[in-house]
């Protein structure tokens, strides 16, 4: 539900002059509040009994990933690898591996029953 809500509902702020100097901090006080208060005001409650994530984010600003999880925390890793789903970790070894991505996903495919192509990738350029 929570990405639902994101994916088809959520408006992304408007990227401002001071936001393209500083996207850290742009996606740090504007775009997860924002996100909060859209899964907020769409009936979205985290279940604090899970250890469980409810959900992770990647989202990419002028070239640059952001990963946003169910505590909506900015993250950003040193090596720039991003994964997410059930077969993250997997693909994320493989490519700190020096697979390419293609190769990477068809590694995490064999090693996990929910990981399946067809792979859809975006690209983004700054």
């Amino acid at each position: 539900m929570p990405c639902d809500i994101v994916q088809h509902i959520w408006k992304p702020p408007s990227l401002t002059p001071v936001a393209v100097k500083d996207p850290y901090h742009y996606m740090v006080e504007t775009v997860a509040p924002s996100i909060r208060f859209t899964l907020s005001v769409n009936g979205y409650q985290p279940d604090k009994e899970s250890e469980d994530q409810d959900f992770i984010f990647l989202i990419a600003l002028n070239g640059i990933i952001y990963e946003i999880d169910d505590t909506l925390s900015v993250l950003m890793r040193n090596d720039g690898i991003y994964g997410i789903g059930s077969g993250a970790s997997y693909a994320i070894g493989a490519l700190q591996a020096g697979a390419s991505w293609k190769q990477a996903m068809n590694i995490a495919a064999k090693n996990n029953v929910f990981t399946a192509p067809p792979f859809i990738t975006h690209k983004q350029t700054k």
